[in-house]
């Protein structure tokens, strides 16, 4: 019971690591403390800024929130913007 599921985990692994280098090359460094009225305002919320892909660990939380679907429209407007 417990292979399917480390299997799985893995594959999910897999995937938003994928996603989070190719984060890292192309938004990485976008995202900073001097831009937060720009981030600000595309957001909403002025702490979206650490959802961001500047290093591993904060690309794979901001990858783990879209995941779980948390208020990522706020998110992808904030990308967008900048």
């Amino acid at each position: 019971m417990m292979s399917p599921f480390l299997s799985v985990l893995f594959s999910l692994w897999l995937i938003m690591f994928t996603f989070n280098a190719f984060g890292l090359v192309i938004y990485g460094g976008l995202i900073r403390l001097d831009r937060i009225d720009e981030i600000t305002s595309a957001a909403g919320n002025p702490l979206y800024y650490q959802l961001n892909f500047n290093d591993n660990v904060s690309g794979m939380l901001t990858l783990f929130a879209v995941l779980v679907s948390n208020n990522w429209p706020s998110t992808t407007a904030m990308y967008c913007t900048l």
